[in-house]
């Protein structure tokens, strides 16, 4: 197998057992990094050709304006490698309480990402994500839309 193979292959055993894969008489471990996200080696991720640029939606919950407790999401997709960076915002800065769900991947490889925080939305205030990837030449900052 090529080395986008063998990245899916021990992409998907780690996924599966969080420790480390045996291809035949060799084990090679693929770490967690801090902030989620495996550490492959750059040499296994193959050519350039076989990177997927993350595509970000940001979203509430409940409504703007809903007695429910409300969330700030930000849905990433579509991107590979699975390292990646998910900040969330509020006028520029970190958000407090910021979850971040298990890195999952899809039918064509691609991985997807969750990640979340309660918050109480204020017309003042700009809330946004921004999604650091290899794939994209700076990070990418995708703004939450009240309106929509």
């Amino acid at each position: 197998p090529g080395p986008s193979s063998l990245v899916k292959l021990l992409v998907h055993a780690s996924l599966e057992h969080n420790s480390c894969c045996a291809l035949g008489p060799r084990h090679l471990r693929l770490p967690l990094r801090q902030g989620g996200g495996l550490a492959v080696p750059e040499h296994l991720v193959g050519p350039a050709t076989s990177l997927g640029s993350p595509k970000v939606q940001v979203y509430t919950r409940n409504p703007p304006g809903s007695k429910e407790p409300n969330f700030l999401n930000c849905y990433v997709e579509g991107f590979h490698p699975p390292v990646i960076d998910i900040q969330l915002l509020k006028n520029g800065k970190e958000m407090e309480g910021v979850v971040v769900s298990d890195l999952s991947f899809s039918n064509d490889w691609t991985f997807q990402r969750l990640v979340y925080a309660k918050f109480t939305p204020s017309p003042s205030d700009i809330y946004s994500c921004r999604v650091t990837h290899v794939s994209l030449a700076q990070p990418k900052d995708v703004k939450w839309d009240p309106d929509n």
